[in-house]
């Protein structure tokens, strides 16, 4: 299984070069609208769950919290708009198609390492 960084290049490149030869196949389709709406899932989740607390944590986390809200709202903007498979099948019939995914996943990616880069930053300053 691959996580973090790594995983969202594997994404990124299988959107580009598809499966066989560069085609893009229905299931390339079905596993990049999951993806996404596995990803934009678990970011609203943390938008509700880091909002009901902000107003009870002290105002230097509250910064944090409002780091990592933003880094989330990026990274569902990003990709809340392909998550139908069969939206998503129609864009990746052509390479600029594959490439607006790809750049979209791109975009997740550098929200998510954003979040991170916040969390490192509180987790040094203490």
């Amino acid at each position: 299984m691959v996580t973090g960084s790594a995983a969202y290049d594997a994404w990124i490149a299988r959107l580009i070069y598809g499966e066989c030869g560069g085609t893009a196949s229905p299931s390339l389709a079905h596993g990049h609208a999951r993806m996404a709406a596995a990803v934009v899932s678990g970011r609203r989740s943390a938008i509700r769950f880091l909002t009901r607390f902000a107003d009870r944590i002290g105002p230097e986390r509250r910064r944090l919290a409002a780091e990592l809200i933003d880094s989330c709202h990026d990274s569902v903007t990003a990709l809340s708009g392909s998550t139908d498979p069969v939206a998503v099948a129609d864009i990746l019939r052509t390479a600029v198609g594959r490439s607006q995914l790809a750049n979209q996943v791109v975009a997740a990616r550098a929200a998510a390492t954003k979040a991170l880069i916040a969390l490192k930053s509180k987790a040094k300053t203490g």
